[in-house]
């Protein structure tokens, strides 16, 4: 079958091109949309065992996940912090589909610092227990590994890349947030280490695409 387009037609596509109904993948444009932390803890292991473990764990949070520190030494029972956080996923649309997970926040004191990993979280901050949210913000293969941004101040932002694109994308139809747990690198309690985040800077920028709506046109008359 041979299509006829008139002037008019035409126009009217180009319309629908520029307006971001119609784009060349298919897919609506880009979506980006930045979270603020909505839940989260900062837990101290105060066994002063020497040992980072949770044997005996107290929560330090001050402001949720905001203004939390990562914390190791072998003195004053306190051997050891660790920090989590979630973020609600309610404002992004469920058949969205996720291209990039970003983490930025802001550290505003160091010392002795440490690399530091972050890591998937599992367990939901608002309802878990301490040893669970301890021992989840360790647990599993680190989103990022051994990363210097913790040996000094300053604005830090990274691309948490694809396994927290999919599991953001999996949380969207389940759970509907989104946890990281934050670490040292390193937890051997040979010095006192301690890195402090800036009260409200711990924040998730999600990009996103949206399937395009399904257009029916039964008859067009010129």
């Amino acid at each position: 079958m041979i299509l006829n387009l008139s002037s008019k037609s035409v126009i009217f596509l180009l319309s629908l091109s520029i307006l971001g109904v119609v784009g060349s993948s298919g897919l609506a444009y880009g979506e980006t949309i930045t979270l603020d932390a909505s839940a989260g803890k900062t837990i101290r292991d105060s066994s002063g065992s020497n040992f980072c473990n949770s044997s005996s764990l107290t929560d330090q949070s001050t402001a949720n996940w905001i203004n939390g520190r990562l914390y190791s030494t072998g003195t004053a029972n306190r051997d050891c912090e660790r920090q989590t956080g979630q973020w609600s996923l309610v404002g992004i649309p469920d058949n969205a589909i996720i291209t990039d997970v970003d983490y930025s926040y802001t550290i505003s004191s160091v010392t002795n610092g440490r690399a530091c990993n972050v890591y998937p979280l599992t367990y939901d901050v608002s309802a878990a227990t301490l040893s669970q949210l301890f021992s989840d913000a360790r647990d599993g293969t680190p989103y990022i590994s051994n990363n210097s941004d913790c040996l000094t101040t300053g604005s830090k932002s990274y691309d948490l890349g694809a396994d927290a694109d999919s599991a953001l994308q999996s949380a969207l139809t389940t759970t509907d947030r989104f946890g990281l747990g934050f670490t040292y690198f390193d937890e051997a309690l040979t010095s006192t280490s301690r890195t402090t985040i800036t009260s409200g800077s711990g924040t998730l920028v999600v990009t996103y695409t949206l399937p395009l709506p399904t257009i029916t046109i039964n008859d067009i008359s010129i």
